[in-house]
């Protein structure tokens, strides 16, 4: 079995900890750890973030409270164990089987890997809006063998968007080696006002939630309509700033 590094980075989102963790935690691939990189002033303890969720396997790397998001993406580069790596945004949905699909296509041969849709969903409002499938993979959905996303850094300079650059830089390192699975939502998006690149109000989110319901599936949709009404909760509408993807 494959150890797969699933990576985060954030600041000042402690409320978003019980998420990020249900999402890691549901994933059917069973070798797989959690890192996350916190420059929050009081950075988050796998004893207080996830206190009453059992062992889990999860480092927490500190960086100086301000640090940009992509200084941060390339420490928890150099922080993963795993032979695979792939982006475990705080605030995002993931589908219980990401890592299998993105494993097998990795076991397969391909450097890189994912889904090439997704959907941006209003965490308060409950609209959603379709990201439409250009045909490449997608940042927060998409695999990667370590030594293919180490290829590329990112670059510290850029305040927003540095993913974009990176993908290109490591869609061109991986050439044909790569897989686009084109058969499931991998992941989606929750829009809120403290994400810096899809804060709510950006898109049309005016569609039913049931088209998204549809799309991930009902087995794979569980009980995320109860973990998102609990981070609801624990999340305030206009509250803080963007610090993170």
């Amino acid at each position: 079995m494959t150890l797969f590094s699933c990576l985060c980075v954030t600041e000042g989102r402690a409320a978003f900890m019980p998420w990020l963790l249900w999402g890691f935690q549901r994933q059917t691939w069973p070798d797989k750890e959690l890192v996350i990189v916190d420059s929050s002033p009081a950075p988050a303890t796998p004893a207080t973030a996830f206190a009453g969720h059992g062992p889990v396997p999860v480092r927490v790397m500190k960086a100086p409270p301000g640090t940009g998001v992509p200084a941060k993406r390339n420490q928890a580069l150099r922080a993963a164990r795993g032979r695979y790596v792939a982006w475990f945004d705080d605030d995002d949905w993931q589908h219980p089987q990401r890592l299998q699909r993105l494993a097998e296509a990795l076991d397969a041969g391909a450097l890189a890997a994912g889904a090439c849709t997704s959907w941006f969903v209003d965490l308060f409002g409950g609209g959603v809006y379709r990201h439409p499938d250009r045909r490449n993979l997608i940042f927060n959905a998409a695999g990667f063998t370590s030594a293919t996303a180490r290829a590329v850094r990112f670059d510290e300079r850029v305040a927003r968007a540095s993913d974009a650059a990176w993908m290109n830089g490591v869609r061109a390192a991986a050439g044909p080696r790569t897989t686009a699975l084109r058969d499931a939502v991998h992941t989606f998006w929750l829009c809120h006002d403290d994400n810096l690149s899809n804060p709510r109000g950006r898109r049309p989110l005016c569609f039913p939630v049931q088209l998204l319901r549809q799309a991930v599936g009902a087995a794979a949709w569980a009980d995320t309509d109860q973990h998102l009404e609990a981070l609801r909760a624990r999340v305030r509408p206009g509250a803080g700033r963007a610090l993170t993807p």
